[in-house]
């Protein structure tokens, strides 16, 4: 391996914001506008919106391991590996259903509570990456999902986001507004 990759690398994921995933032209635009001085990952299986914003990802060379054959499960681990949230579309969020330990449910869920929470869930990835001592991962959600008290309503809620978990890599995916 060569230091300047893995050092590359860090940088990269030190400046990402999140992973986007399938997201309308509007969503792109809204994405720009508020993440134009950071980092926003595109996987490399999508064209590259527009902007400087935006970045092509790929698993890094250095990186030895396996990767999910469906599309979803490559974005969680890109997710991962950069240790970004992913950012989706409502119409596209079930397509993360089959990796997902816990949904996230909310009520008055708006631009300004989603840029809120795409902010708590880069910490909720660090937390767990950083806290990680063969823990269970139902008892690290348990306790995280009271990051999101603001808009959290578990009962009466629409389904905004899931806690996504495949091969001890940890990621949520949130969908925009």
């Amino acid at each position: 391996m060569q230091i300047e990759e893995y050092v590359k690398h860090v940088a990269l994921a030190k400046n990402m914001r999140c992973v986007i995933y399938r997201l309308s032209d509007k969503q792109e635009s809204i994405i720009r506008k508020y993440h134009r001085n950071r980092g926003v990952g595109v996987a490399e299986y999508f064209t590259l919106p527009q902007g400087k914003c935006f970045i092509s990802i790929q698993k890094p060379p250095f990186l030895k391991m396996n990767v999910e054959d469906n599309l979803p499960g490559k974005i969680i681990y890109l997710s991962a590996i950069y240790v970004a949230p992913i950012v989706t579309s409502k119409e596209n969020l079930n397509d993360f259903k089959k990796f997902s330990v816990k949904e996230i449910r909310a009520s008055n869920y708006n631009l300004r509570e989603f840029l809120r929470h795409l902010r708590i869930s880069e910490y909720s990835m660090i937390d767990f990456y950083l806290s990680k001592n063969d823990k269970q991962i139902e008892d690290f959600i348990r306790k995280d999902i009271k990051r999101f008290w603001r808009i959290l309503d578990e009962d009466n809620g629409i389904v905004i986001g899931h806690y996504l978990f495949i091969d001890n890599l940890f990621s949520i995916v949130l969908s925009m507004p």
